[in-house]
């Protein structure tokens, strides 16, 4: 035969609707397919205890492929495939033990499903040593979007997940590697051994490889660093794979993707801030801040809010709402945004007249952010006017 359908790992969420697939998720298929071969070399050599070695040409006579994306979210179809054109027509050399391969991967998803709905523990039917490639499966996998790894006769398989991946990876004692993007200051750089360091604004200070790609960007923000506790420092934001303990400390970053410096005012970072706050933060008064409504102000704002309007200051309030403000000499904008609700108050008002107006909005509602960046851009329009 010229080749057999081997894998089709279903992609799920919104990244994936119409077939398409982003580029970074790429190499976690690749991942995936040197898993199947290290896995099947394995499934050979047990199966063959009198064998010292894997025959010549075990990996060299076939070779996985994507053939095609089907629609459906998007479905890359993967083919074990002949290397040899004299080998079309003939069943495939060491199929048995691909399949095998294929099949115990499954069955590590599939356990590790099992224990995360059952909160108990499951054994995986894999050496710790291969399961360390789901550092690498799934690692870019964002919150409502799965990996389904379906194969022929399988029907629909499990799904890999953000939480079902972390699962593997805690039952088998590894090291996790996730996705990470830092906020923070630059206060130490060697030149001479290529590295830097960045104090995340909320969270530990961790060394990165300095690299040509981001030197300049980092080299900015360093000049920039006036001392720990300043509030003046030139801030980075950094995007790569951290590696996290046991108990979930960031201990170093694998690799960097983007560097970039921040606006004084930028957002996400200000709400960084936030996180940092503990009861009683303003004599006595004031509540923490909940993580997962930062996380959704922070994107909501960085979806919605255009560039080429200035940005607010953001502050705490001690009832844990985020109050934006946008202050000139002719027009001052406030909002006071709930968290739990998403609703907004809205205010305007110039200091100079009587002119005001007021009311409620929800930050959930496209058109309400339409409604608002346009009511922005018209009183900052006008006042530059």
């Amino acid at each position: 035969m010229a080749g057999i359908e081997f894998l089709k790992p279903r992609l799920g969420g919104a990244r994936f609707e119409g077939g398409n697939i982003p580029l970074d998720v790429l190499p976690e298929l690749s991942a995936l397919g040197r898993m199947v071969v290290d896995v099947a070399k394995a499934r050979f050599m047990e199966s063959h205890p009198d064998h010292k070695r894997l025959p010549p040409g075990f990996t060299g006579k076939v070779e996985l492929k994507l053939a095609t994306v089907e629609n459906g979210s998007a479905i890359p179809v993967i083919h074990l495939v002949p290397t040899e054109p004299s080998l079309n027509g003939f069943s495939l050399p060491y199929q048995e033990f691909f399949e095998q391969a294929r099949d115990d991967i499954v069955g590590v998803v599939a356990s590790a499903v099992r224990a995360q709905e059952s909160k108990e523990p499951v054994s995986l039917p894999l050496q710790r040593r291969y399961l360390g490639y789901f550092n690498v499966i799934g690692r870019g996998l964002r919150d409502g979007e799965w990996m389904e790894l379906g194969a022929p006769g399988y029907g629909d398989g499990p799904r890999l997940t953000k939480e079902s991946r972390l699962r593997i990876l805690e039952l088998s004692n590894l090291d996790i590697t996730k996705e990470v993007i830092l906020r923070g200051s630059v206060p130490a750089v060697d030149k001479s051994r290529k590295f830097f360091q960045i104090q995340p604004i909320n969270g530990t200070k961790v060394t990165v490889p300095l690299q040509e790609p981001y030197k300049d960007t980092v080299l900015q923000a360093f000049d920039k660093y006036v001392g720990t506790t300043a509030t003046g420092n030139a801030l980075i934001m950094l995007q790569g794979v951290g590696r996290y303990d046991r108990i979930n400390r960031l201990t170093a970053l694998d690799s960097v993707a983007e560097v970039e410096l921040l606006d004084p005012l930028d957002i996400a970072a200000r709400l960084d801030v936030f996180r940092t706050i503990q009861e009683g933060w303003l004599d006595g008064e004031g509540i923490p801040f909940d993580d997962a409504g930062l996380d959704w102000l922070a994107t909501r704002f960085d979806h919605h809010f255009p560039d080429d309007l200035p940005l607010p200051y953001a502050l705490p309030t001690v009832e844990g709402e985020v109050r934006m403000e946008w202050d000139t000499p002719d027009s001052v904008i406030i909002m006071e945004i709930d968290l739990n609700t998403h609703q907004s108050s809205w205010l305007w008002f110039d200091p100079n007249s009587d002119d005001d107006e007021d009311g409620t909005i929800n930050l959930d509602s496209q058109s309400d952010w339409e409604w608002m960046v346009g009511r922005i851009r018209d009183k900052l329009v006008m006042c530059d006017g």
